[in-house]
């Protein structure tokens, strides 16, 4: 099962174990039933399966809530988008990002995103890389109100 791409930070290690749990305790059922039935080799079979652990309603909602804490609504390209506009605007700068509001995600999805993307953005393969052009572009952003500011106030200077 897992749960996607790296970049929707899904529990993969959570949601594979709880697969692993569901499909054995569906063939230990299944296995029950065909006992009742006509092959004698599947029954035979059955009765050497050890019971695994129950699959319980918990497990389940285990199982949906953490499908539902991943961000199995942004793509490929929503992320990439999103490293580009943490680059061109900086990481704090969300309500700029209106590209990314162009493709249907809100200021409170990209918001929710960034706040997880930066807690967790080490479980992303290659993660380096795409820090590495983030805080460059914050450089270049930081460059630029500096350069602004002395323009500022060389002008303040001039005027004043």
């Amino acid at each position: 099962m897992g749960g996607g791409f790296d970049h929707q930070f899904f529990n993969n290690k959570r949601l594979d174990e709880l697969e692993k749990k569901e499909v054995a305790w569906q063939k230990f059922e299944s296995s029950k039933d065909n006992e009742d039935g006509s092959d004698a080799k599947d029954a035979k079979a059955g009765k050497d399966l050890v019971e695994p652990p129950e699959f319980t309603e918990d497990d389940l909602l285990e199982q949906e809530a953490l499908l539902k804490a991943g961000f199995s609504n942004w793509n490929k390209r929503d992320f990439y988008k999103f490293i580009n506009m943490c680059e061109l605007y900086g990481r704090v700068n969300i309500e700029s990002f209106s590209e990314l509001v162009g493709l249907g995600k809100s200021i409170e999805e990209i918001r929710a995103y960034s706040k997880c993307f930066w807690e967790n953005f080490k479980k992303i393969d290659n993660y380096k890389k795409y820090i590495e052009r983030i805080e460059k572009g914050e450089n270049e952003i930081a460059k630029r109100q500096e350069i602004d500011k002395t323009i500022e106030d060389k002008f303040a200077q001039l005027f004043a």
